[in-house]
């Protein structure tokens, strides 16, 4: 431990028992706050990357149907150089 952190359990055990339990319940929460931050990144990256992937499968998806749409408009028109915008 360093020297500061060291320095403020022994003031806290000069200060009784209570003092000394607020001080571990403080640097507690403070560490299962770190481990809690921690699995929300790890589900935000993971969401995150759902998300990308969705996109992906979607953007693929529109240009099918896009090329789709084309060809049927070919197909019922041809010679016409006519494409949906």
């Amino acid at each position: 431990m360093d020297q500061s952190l060291m320095s403020i359990i022994e003031v806290a055990l000069q200060q009784g028992i209570w003092a000394a339990l607020y001080i571990y319940l403080f640097f507690r929460m403070l560490k299962q706050g770190e481990k809690r931050e921690e699995n929300y990144l790890t589900i935000i990256d993971r969401l995150n990357q759902s998300i990308n992937e969705y996109l992906v499968r979607l953007q693929v998806s529109m240009n099918t149907l896009n090329e789709h749409l084309v060809q049927a408009i070919d197909a019922k028109h041809p010679g016409e150089d006519q494409a949906p915008n």
